[in-house]
């Protein structure tokens, strides 16, 4: 032995205490040394090391049994035995070993070092002198089969010598550093190593030598913690002192002996793992055993019936983790205290067990009290699987199932549940009670299915029956208490539950939870928002076995909610007032809400889904607007839709139906205020509309609308009617004084858009229109009469813009032609007056009119009415003076282009008329009985005619009794005066006219044949009025020509030949001076003369080509030239005395007269103040001279090429 061996040994040993040796002590020892030294040599031999290895493996055989192997062993006299390499295994032949399994596959005990302390002389006399055994860092290896709970070690005391020699001594055992490892021995293999050190001293009791007393402590103490007495040969054990260590619950099941084998069961039953210790054990296979065992944070799993104890423990719903407490055995019952953790949530466990003998085969058997409580406990979510462990918990009892299916409960609470099962399989597991403590939980509930979230407070399970007390929770923001019972859980059971909801949302979730019936009409309401909602659930108690019926009853006070009702869809907000829901009934009591301004309210009742109401209505200040429009049922709603309504209503009326086969009826009075209606098939905008309207199914009456138009009034009454798809009315529209503006022309169907511009009427009118509507397929129709009362208007037609001021009469209108009565208007300071059909179909349009114009002045709004050409003609000859025209033949058409023509016949008589054709007309009097046609806006005009003039002026002189034809016609654009007749100076005139309007400019071409006009008329007719008149005698005849174009006086040209009969022209003042001058005089002053003068016009100069006069004993002949233009004169006369100038002509007069002397006489200056000068002409050839030379400076008279 070394020495280290030796220390090691002292420090396991417990020190001798010291105290004094008596003498007869000392002597007896010293006889025994001398024995000693006289049995030296056998000595030698008893410890030897086979004799010594042998011994020591008989010992422990008979200690332990099992298969003892040493390697080696060797005596020291002093120090004792020191064994290496001892390993203790099971037989080889023992069934707990597997087939074939080696020699450290069926070890339980290895020691490196294995001392043992013996008594020498006990040697010498070959008995066992081994009073104590050490091991040092040894190892045990527990195994533990699976299949039955059976433990290799139990093999060894199975096998073990059960008789011990002759004076052996049970020695003391010490286990120093012990490593206990522990593992589990399934299908051959080995599992789940666990391992234990410890210290233990086991001493032999003195009164049974097979009882052991063991102290046992942990390396970091110096003292035990416990003491066991273990009895090898009875396999019994029981606590004496202390606790055993605490170990794991494998190690501890590992090392229970066998004996324990109903506390093996039960523990296997429980699945307990995890750490445990105990202070009070007893396991005696004779007495019974007894457990006090100690769990810290240990997991086990109980199983709540026989049929779940048979499934693996990971399957069952309870399963503790984290578990410290107490689990007691003792006979027949058992006690489990525990605190642990469950599903994630604390909870403690008090079970008692009944009937734990050997013949309970299972869980039926035996007798449960059991007291759980689960603090914050998750409400399992599987539970309607029944094969989860959840699933199989709900369905255990028929109340928690019930709970289950009619609330589906969810989320958090505390639980306390009390259990009982009467001892004897034909008892069941019953629910005594159990107390929820809500702790967040949701629940629905199956005959209100709304969702209560986060709901706190208590619900007692008793007796079979649930009752709530105050569960508060909320569903979104609102709150919920709930109280009330049932009285079981079954589906017919008798309850009485209400459901207080404080500002609950007024949402889908409240509708899905209703009766069908009931939710239909909620859904008629379309409400959101919030409210006040009682429901109360009640049921009375089944009786002669028919279960009494569900009754619901629903109050919602409504706080500024949103509801839209699906009879009459207008959104309204912020509503206030109560909905009651009983069965089949809802109440609305002063339900009122707003839409913008309007306040409307409702009050009546709603029975079987709307099968059957009735509601009246009463609202203010509503907005009519589209939102109002399209709440209205669908007939009402196509009637009112297409009247473009818009303004503030009052709405008063019911809404009704008395059985299911009847559709919704309602009554309806609707006071329109400064409202607004702009009607689709007549878009004319009417505004400050106040009036009633009354709609009921199918139609709508109008009680007279009173609106404006701007200035204008308007009055609107009559009735609308629809059925199914189709509906018809007739409308009165009046207006004593309507505008007749381009909002009006905008509104009007296209047909009437076409008589606006064909005939255009300002002003305000006096109108009546009787609408006739009819609306089917998608398309409307409206036909109409409308009557305008002219109120002194203004009007044109489009073809002839003449404006027509203060027009008195009427315009009848219908969907096929517009009327005229009696249509009178000023025009200007004339009249017109105008009757007539205008027809107003589709393609072309066709008028027939008859017109009278008075006194019309020619001015120039009348040349902005007529056509372009007319109108250029006019600014031509730039007419003047007054007409009156009767057109009884006044026929207009307009092709499907919108080309327009018209066509007339009748007369034109003009008063003080005149114009401008080079030659000024003036002061004409006369009338034209014409026909004709104007087409193309005036592009093609043509018109004939006979004229009678009575009286006009050209250029100053006065012509009577004007008679021809008129023509003109836009292919030449000449307007032809032809067959002129007519009287001027008490002579005759005959001629014609052209004017031709060219492009460019206006030409006329004027040709006159003049009979004996009066020479004093013809004189006199230009002078002033205040001028002295001429007095002069004779006719005049002869003929003139007139050609230029209009306007240009510089341009014209022309000619005359002229003949003075009977004439006294010496008498004039002119003829006066000249005869002075010429210093001859007439032989008989008081004769008639001749006179010719032919004359040329070019521009403003009158070229006197020849003037022949004779008479009276004188000839004068002459040429010169006359300004029109400024009455200039430059004239050129000679005059002589012919002798028989009756038979000769008179160039012969001056031939013969050559012989005699002549006289030259030169006229100058102006007509007014003229100049004359006379000479005595010598010579023929000279007076000649004079003559031709002023003819050859005339132009050449057109009519003698």
């Amino acid at each position: 032995m070394t020495a280290r061996t030796r220390d090691e040994l002292h420090l396991a040993l417990p020190l001798p205490r010291h105290r004094s040796v008596p003498l007869w002590r000392q002597a007896a020892g010293l006889g025994a040394l001398a024995a000693l030294g006289l049995g030296w040599a056998g000595f030698g031999y008893l410890t030897s090391g086979p004799r010594i290895r042998g011994e020591a493996r008989e010992l422990l055989e008979r200690l332990i049994g099992g298969e003892v192997e040493i390697a080696a062993a060797e005596f020291d006299l002093f120090d004792g035995i020191h064994l290496s390499q001892v390993s203790v295994a099971i037989p080889a032949d023992s069934d707990f070993a597997p087939p074939g399994a080696s020699r450290s596959q069926r070890e339980v005990f290895q020691a490196g070092d294995l001392y043992l302390k013996v008594n020498p002389f006990r040697l010498l006399v070959g008995q066992s002198g081994v009073s104590e055994i050490v091991a040092v860092d040894p190892t045990f290896t527990l195994v533990r089969r699976a299949s039955d709970g059976r433990s290799n070690w139990q093999e060894l005391f199975r096998t073990r010598l059960r008789r011990p020699r002759r004076g052996a001594v049970s020695p003391v055992l010490r286990l120093r550093n012990a490593a206990v490892r522990v593992f589990r021995l399934e299908g051959g293999a080995r599992f789940g190593e666990e391992a234990l050190t410890v210290h233990a001293l086991a001493r032999p009791d003195p009164q049974e030598p097979d009882v052991y007393h063991v102290d046992h402590w942990q390396l970091d103490r110096k003292d035990p913690t416990g003491r066991l007495a273990i009895n090898i040969s009875a396999l019994s054990l029981r606590i004496t002192q202390g606790s055993l260590p605490e170990v794991t619950i494998a190690l501890a099941r590992t090392a229970l002996p066998p004996g324990a084998e109903e506390l093996e069961k039960w523990l296997t039953l429980l699945d307990l793992r995890g750490r445990v210790t105990s202070d009070d054990l007893v396991v005696d296979p004779q007495s019974g055993s007894r457990a006090l065992i100690h769990l810290r944070d240990v997991s086990l799993s109980l199983p709540l019936s026989d049929e779940e104890s048979r499934r693996p423990p990971d399957q069952r719903f309870v399963q503790l983790r984290s578990a410290s407490g107490t689990l007691r055995f003792e006979g027949r019952a058992a006690h489990l205290q525990v605190r642990a953790v469950m599903r994630g949530s604390p909870c403690e466990l008090d079970i008692s067990a009944e009937g734990l003998e050997a013949a309970a085969r299972d869980l039926a058997d035996l007798g449960l009290r059991a007291r759980v409580r689960v603090e914050e406990l998750v409400i399992p979510s599987d539970q309607a699987d029944p094969n989860s462990p959840s699933g199989r918990l709900v369905g255990r009892w028929d109340a928690i199932r019930g709970i289950f299916e009619r609330f589906s409960p969810s989320g958090l609470l505390d639980l306390e549940v009390e259990l009982l099962k009467p001892a004897g399989r034909e008892q069941r597991v019953r629910l005594e009670s159990a107390r929820f403590q809500a702790r967040g939980v949701t629940v629905t509930y199956h005959q209100f299915p709304y969702r209560f979230e986060d709901l706190h407070g208590e619900a007692v399970l008793s007796g079979g029956g649930l009752r709530f007390q105050n569960l508060v929770g909320r569903h979104g923001d609102g709150r919920i208490v709930v109280n009330g019972t049932m009285a079981d859980l079954t589906p017919q059971t008798a309850l009485d539950l209400t459901f207080e909801g404080g500002d609950i949302g007024l949402d889908e979730d409240l509708a899905a939870a209703l009766k069908a019936r009931h939710a239909s009409m909620y859904r008629q309401f379309s409400p959101s928002g919030r409210a006040d909602v009682t429901v109360h659930i009640w049921r009375g108690p089944a009786a002669d076995g028919r279960s009494d019926p569900m009754n619901v009853l629903i109050d919602a006070d409504l706080k500024g909610a949103v509801a839209t009702f699906g009879r009459f869809p207008y959104p309204l907000s912020g509503i206030t007032g109560r909905l009651h829901m009983a069965n089949e009934l809802i109440e609305l009591h002063q339900v009122a809400g707003r839409n913008g301004d309007g306040l409307v309210t409702l009050e009546g009742w709603v029975r079987d889904g709307g099968s059957r109401l009735d509601v009246t209505l009463q609202a203010q200040d509503l907005a009519a607007d589209d939102p109002l429009i399209d709440a209205l049922p669908p007939t009402a709603r196509s009637l009112v839709a297409p009247c473009g309504l818009r303004g503030t209503v009052d709405v008063q009326g019911r809404l009704f139906r008395e059985s299911p086969a009847e559709p919704v009826g309602y009554d309806l009075a609707a006071r329109l205020k400064n409202g607004r209606i702009l009607h689709r098939s007549l878009p004319y905008e009417i505004n400050a509309v106040s009036g009633t309207l009354r709609i009921t199914p199918g139609r709508v009456v109008i009680q007279e609308l009173l609106g404006t138009h701007g200035d204008s009034s308007v009055f609107v009454s009559g009735e609308l009617a629809s059925r199914h798809d189709l509906w018809a009315g007739e409308l009165t529209v009046h207006s004593p004084r309507l505008a007749l503006d381009e909002d009006l022309h905008a509104a009007l169907p296209e047909r009437l858009g076409r008589l606006w511009q064909t005939v255009r009427v300002g002003g305000p009118v006096q109108m009546t229109s009787r609408l006739a509507l009819t609306s089917g397929g998608g398309r409307t129709t409206c036909r109409q009469q409308t009557e305008l009362e002219a109120l002194s208007n203004s009007v044109e037609l489009a073809d002839l813009p003449l404006t027509m001021s203060r027009v008195a009469g009427k315009i009848v209108i219908d969907d096929r032609e517009a009327v005229l009565h009696d249509l009178r208007a000023d025009c200007g300071e004339g009249s017109v007056k105008l009757n007539g059909r205008l027809s107003l179909g589709e393609g072309e349009r066709r008028g027939s009119f008859n017109l009278v114009a008075t006194n019309v002045a020619l001015d120039e709004g009348l040349r902005q009415a007529i056509p372009w050409r007319l109108r250029r003609m006019w600014n031509d000859v730039q007419p003047g003076g007054r007409f009156d025209l009767e057109l009884p033949v006044l026929a207009w058409s307009q092709a499907a282009n919108g080309t327009s023509a018209w066509t007339f016949a009748g007369q034109l008589e003009v008063s003080d008329a005149d114009m401008n054709l080079g030659l000024r007309v003036r002061h004409t009097f006369g009338k034209l009985e014409c026909e004709g046609h104007i087409a193309g806006g005036g592009d093609e005009f043509e018109i004939r005619g006979r004229l009678r003039v009575p009286s006009t002026e050209l250029n100053g002189r006065q012509f009577q009794d004007v008679r021809g034809h008129l023509e003109y016609a836009d292919v030449d654009a000449v307007l032809r005066l032809s067959d002129l007749s007519g009287r001027i100076h008490q002579g005759q005139v005959a001629g014609s006219c052209e004017v031709t309007f060219g492009d460019s400019r206006t030409e006329y071409d004027l040709s006159l044949v003049v009979r004996e006009m009066s020479l004093s008329d013809l004189l006199n007719a230009t002078r002033a009025a205040d001028a002295v008149p001429l007095e002069a005698t004779g006719v005049v005849s002869g003929s003139l020509y007139l050609s230029g174009p209009a306007g240009d006086k510089t341009s014209r040209r022309g000619g005359g030949d002229v003949f003075i009969n009977q004439g006294q022209l010496f008498q004039l003042p002119l003829f006066l001076e000249i005869l002075e001058a010429s210093q001859v005089e007439a032989e008989d002053p008081l004769a008639q003369q001749q006179a010719r003068v032919k004359f040329f016009l070019q521009g403003d100069t009158l070229q006197l080509d020849r003037l022949e006069m004779r008479g009276g004993g004188l000839s004068i002949l002459g040429v010169g030239t006359l300004g029109l233009d400024d009455d200039q004169l430059d004239i050129t006369l000679l005059t002589a005395k012919p002798t028989e100038w009756p038979e000769l002509p008179l160039i012969t007069e001056f031939l013969q007269g050559a012989t005699r002397e002549l006289m030259e006489v030169r006229v100058e200056g102006s007509l007014a103040e003229p100049r004359v000068r006379g000479r005595p002409l010598r010579s023929v050839d000279s007076a000649l001279r004079t003559l031709f030379q002023g003819s050859r400076s005339s132009p050449r008279d057109p009519l003698d090429e």
